[in-house]
This record gives structure tokens, sequence and C-alpha cells, in this order.
């Protein structure tokens, strides 16, 4: 079943470009917050949003046309997954969840929080 909704509220720079298109009157789905975490994803490894500096019209340009500056620390592999114009070619967040390169990650942080841990549990 496809739930779509047709209000929108919230900050412009976490918004996906579909709800900033005002000839979008078919509404939009869950992939809006697929946009957003890839965002917020952003902003966790660069200290700033993609769209940080810009404003009014030429932010809301840029958002539509997914034009962002490259990021330094946020994997490459993730924007183009999490930060897809095409909501039709937007990844699910299930199917993000599953990556095989979110996954190794995840394992790289589980084995460096345990590693942590024994540290920590030694000097006490």
């Amino acid at each position: 079943m496809r739930i779509l909704q047709h209000t929108y509220c919230g900050t412009p720079d976490y918004a996906a470009p579909e709800l900033l298109d005002l000839s979008n009157l078919h509404g939009h789905n869950h992939k809006v917050d697929v946009w957003s975490l890839g965002i917020v994803f952003y902003e966790m490894m660069e200290g700033k949003t993609p769209f940080d500096g810009m404003t009014g019209t030429r932010r809301k340009e840029a958002i539509r046309r997914g034009l962002f500056r490259d990021a330094v620390n946020a994997p490459d592999w993730a924007m183009k997954l999490l930060l897809v114009v095409n909501v039709r070619n937007r990844t699910e967040i299930d199917s993000f969840r599953a990556d095989r390169l979110l996954q190794e990650q995840v394992q790289v942080f589980h084995r460096s929080r345990l590693y942590a841990d024994k540290q920590t549990f030694r000097t006490h």
C-alpha cells in the first residue's frame, strides 16, 4: 500500500527535493525521510549541512537539483544511496541498513567499542 502525504513542515536544509517541487501534485512518501537521513549523516560527518551558507532561492534550487558540496569525511557510497534527487532511485531504508559497506563500518565500530571497553575495564 502506498501512502502519500501532501503536507510539509521542517527545516529547508533537510527537505527532500520532492517537497520543494511546487508542481508535485501527487504528494510524497517515506523516502523524504531517507533524504533527511542523508542530510543528518552528512552533517554528522562534515559538521555542516550540504547546503550550509546558501539561502533562499539558491538553497532551494540546489536541493531540487541535488547540488551540494562534496563531502570530505562522509563516505561517497552513502551519499550516493541517500541523497538521490529522483525519489524512484533513492534507496529504501532497509536496503541502506543491509548495505555491505555500512555493515562493514558497523562491525569496525563494534570492534573498536569492544576494545575501548576492555581498555577502560583494565584501567579501573
